[in-house]
C-alpha cells in the first residue's frame, strides 16, 4: 500500500469521509482518519480546527472541509490502522489516542 501527498487545496477543497474516526495525538491535536469512498482510498487529515458533531463537518488547517458521512468506523480496521501508523512515522508522532467516542458523545 502507498502513501501520497494530498491534492492541492484548491482541486479538493470538500473530502467526504465513511468509515471515519478522529484521532488525537501526543501532543493533543486531532485528525480526522478515514475513507474517500469516491476513490476507495484512506485518508488522514491535517489538524482539525473546526468540528461541527451535529452535522458531521469540520475544516483542517489547510482550509479543507471534511464530511463525515454515516456512523463511525470499527475501532480497528488494518487499512486504516496502517495508513495512520505510517503517517505518525513520518510525522513523528509518538502515541496517540482515538477520541471519536468522546467527541461525539450527545449530552443526555
Amino acid at each position: 500500500m502507498s502513501i501520497w501527498q494530498a491534492r492541492p487545496l484548491e482541486e479538493v477543497p470538500t473530502v467526504l469521509l465513511v468509515s471515519w474516526r478522529i484521532l488525537e495525538t501526543h501532543n493533543g491535536l486531532r485528525h480526522f482518519v478515514g475513507v474517500r469512498p469516491e476513490r476507495g482510498t484512506y485518508r488522514v487529515s491535517t489538524v482539525i480546527v473546526e468540528l461541527d458533531v451535529v452535522n458531521l463537518n469540520g475544516v483542517t488547517h489547510s482550509g479543507r472541509k471534511y464530511v463525515l458521512d454515516g456512523p463511525p468506523g470499527e475501532f480497528a480496521d488494518e487499512e486504516r490502522d496502517y495508513v495512520w501508523a505510517e503517517w505518525c512515522r513520518v510525522n513523528g508522532v509518538s502515541h496517540y489516542r482515538d477520541v471519536t467516542d468522546e467527541v461525539t458523545e450527545t449530552p443526555q
